[in-house]
């Protein structure tokens, strides 16, 4: 469907393959990006953030950009500085209404790379998502709404507590413990979700996971989750472009403009994104079975957002498609190139 909507056929690829194609393209990543790093400290000055670790080092900037996940650590950090009211101070700003299994497992030769499989139980669903060298299994198993703070628990889930699974058909040659027991890693999880009110204080801003957590159990082709978390990243980006480019040392009040720009035009289609995704989880995990077609139009309030997702002012792209939804933006790269050729 995203294809004939939108133009563009959908890629189905693992998160560790994207960060590495990313890393891969970034000139002096061996200077610029540093690993195992533990942050203790973020201190904020009129003119610029210093960031301590654990190891006794430091870095200086102009802001912080905390794409840390769902358990933030700058945004614990933002919610210490900001006044009283602005930030949930509980344990964990989103709740959790389904709780579930996630493995991998190489590949068998049943499930074919860019495949997804669902298979549907009452108040319980598996997915299936299949790169060219794994499977990856997630389940969502509903449970009563809970904001504690829950990590993944790699490998300490017995085969006593997914027992109910082990005979559910994955395909024709397939069953669940077949998969289950070839896993190179497996654990819970609670399904989180939710928005936080505020995305940003001072010099420090967040984006992903920190601030939206969407779970798309039932259209992950779309990668809802991952794919917030860029988009959020390309306006945060250019906005902070257009700043620096009336102000290469912006001030906290030009941050702030920023930032709040930035929120502005993202906060309102993360909010539609985790509303669609936990109607669809609900309506396919009912107890009197999936509610296919129910899902598959409520999915049809997604293309409109989608159709107007934000693209990188400064890069020009000269190979844009279209489906039967036109694109609403358009990158400005492309048209200073057609003005400069239209004056030649």
């Amino acid at each position: 469907m995203l294809e004939f909507a939108h133009g563009y056929p959908t890629m189905l690829f693992d998160r560790l393959t994207f960060a590495e194609v990313l890393l891969k393209h970034l000139k002096g990543s061996d200077q610029l990006v540093k690993t195992n790093k533990k942050v203790t400290n973020i201190t904020t000055r009129k003119d610029g953030v210093t960031v301590d670790f654990a190891d006794g080092t430091s870095e200086q900037g102009s802001i912080v950009v905390g794409a840390d996940g769902v358990w933030s650590t700058v945004r614990d950090f933002i919610r210490e500085k900001a006044p009283p009211g602005l930030f949930s101070q509980g344990p964990n700003p989103f709740s959790a209404p389904y709780q579930g299994l996630f493995f991998r497992v190489p590949r068998p030769e049943s499930l074919k790379p860019g495949q997804t499989v669902y298979v549907h139980q009452p108040h319980k669903q598996l997915m299936a998502l299949v790169t060219a060298t794994e499977a990856h299994m997630t389940t969502y198993e509903r449970i009563p709404d809970v904001s504690e703070r829950s990590y993944f628990s790699p490998n300490k889930v017995t085969d006593e507590d997914v027992k109910y699974w082990f005979d559910i058909p994955v395909n024709e040659k397939i069953t669940f413990k077949d998969l289950w027991d070839n896993k190179v890693m497996g654990g819970r999880v609670n399904h989180d979700e939710g928005v936080i009110p505020w995305w940003h204080w001072d010099r420090l801003v967040l984006v992903g996971d920190s601030v939206h957590k969407v779970e798309q159990p039932m259209s992950p082709f779309r990668g809802a989750g991952a794919c917030c978390g860029i988009e959020g990243v390309i306006s945060l980006v250019n906005k902070l472009n257009r700043t620096i480019g009336s102000n290469p040392d912006p001030s906290r009040q030009d941050l702030s403009r920023a930032f709040t720009a930035y929120q502005a035009e993202r906060e309102s289609a993360a909010r539609l994104w985790v509303h669609v995704s936990r109607l669809d989880i609900d309506l396919y995990t009912s107890e009197t079975g999936p509610a296919s077609k129910a899902a598959t139009f409520a999915d049809g309030r997604t293309i409109s957002i989608v159709a107007n997702s934000p693209v990188l002012d400064i890069l020009p792209f000269h190979d844009e498609k279209e489906g039967v939804v036109p694109w609403r933006r358009h990158p400005k790269a492309n048209r200073k190139s057609k003005d400069v050729k239209a004056r030649l």
